[in-house]
Parts: structure tokens; C-alpha cells; sequence
């Protein structure tokens, strides 16, 4: 059973208002704690956003690099590219690590991508914070800058999230 909206002068079902508008996807992924003991010297929650319907191409690509760049990890879908392996100081120091960085920006931008991040350096707080006060805030502002491009491009949005652990999504 669909419920009936008004559009203009006739009348569509939600099901298909939804399948004629295209799905933009934001993908988050964090790094870094605010606990001033961790050792991360950042807290970051980035992604991409990219339109549904170009992703199934858009994961496959980035598997493909993943194969190409690190061959000896094994199957690309079974390992996640963690940050503290890729862009620290030493280990950007190895080119692989800054040309697959590189291919990940190309395929996002080919595709039509969007890069997202908000970032907040712990030298430059001000008081202690924990997950439930920087989440929220880096959150909502990636929100709302996801949101006014999907109201530029006409599309719906959709932010999936990849938490350290789900007694994070509480914040969320």
C-alpha cells in the first residue's frame, strides 16, 4: 500500500516519486578520538558523496585499485584501507600510498563525486570533549552542506555511516 501526495495538479504515490528522483549517497567513515589520551592527533568524520545509481561501478573501480596498489593483502573486499596505514607521515612517505590516494580522488570526481570532511584538531580545543559533544557537531554541519547539494542537484539524500562502534550511533 502506497500513500497518495499532491504534486501540482495531480497525484503520485511515494513509490513513484522515489523512483523518478535519483538517490545521492554520502558515505562517513571516522578517525581519531577526542580523549585526550588517545593518540590520534585529530578527530575526523569524512567521506564521499556519489549518486546511487553510479556506485555499484564507483565500488568496483575502487577494488580494482585496491587489488593493483596492495596485491599481496589479499581479496580487496575482505580488508578496509585504515587511515594510520595510508596517510600518517611514514606511511605516506611510500608513493603506493600516495598514488592510491590519488585514484581514489580521480574516481571520485569522474564519477561525480563529492568529498566531505570535518575535522577537528585536539591541539585546538578548548575544553575536554568526548564523542557525544564532537560527533553531533561534525555531523550536523556535513549534513547540512550534503543537504543543500542535494537540493543544487535535485536529488534525495542518504548518509550511511561507518562508526568505530555502534555505541556511537547514541550520538548520531
Amino acid at each position: 500500500m502506497f500513500a497518495t501526495v499532491m504534486r501540482g495538479t495531480g497525484t503520485r504515490t511515494i513509490h513513484a516519486w522515489c523512483r523518478a528522483m535519483q538517490t545521492r549517497i554520502l558515505y562517513l567513515d571516522d578517525s581519531g578520538k577526542p580523549d585526550p589520551g588517545h593518540a590520534s592527533k585529530a578527530v575526523v568524520l569524512a567521506g564521499f558523496a556519489i549518486d546511487a545509481d553510479v556506485y555499484p561501478t564507483f565500488s568496483r573501480r575502487v577494488l580494482g585499485a585496491k587489488k593493483a596498489f596492495y596485491p599481496s593483502r589479499g581479496l580487496p573486499q575482505a580488508w578496509e584501507i585504515k587511515s594510520a596505514q595510508v596517510i600518517k607521515p611514514n606511511p605516506w612517505n611510500r608513493s603506493k600510498n600516495r598514488r592510491f590516494c590519488q585514484e581514489v580522488e580521480r574516481l571520485v570526481k569522474t564519477m561525480g563525486g563529492t568529498a566531505y570532511a570535518a575535522t577537528i584538531l585536539k591541539s585546538n580545543m578548548n575544553h575536554p570533549m568526548t564523542l557525544a559533544t564532537t560527533m553531533p557537531l561534525q555531523l550536523q554541519i556535513l549534513a547540512e552542506h550534503f543537504d543543500a547539494e542535494c537540493q543544487a542537484l535535485d536529488r534525495m539524500g542518504m548518509i550511511v555511516a561507518d562508526w568505530s562502534g555502534h555505541q556511537y550511533d547514541q550520538h548520531a
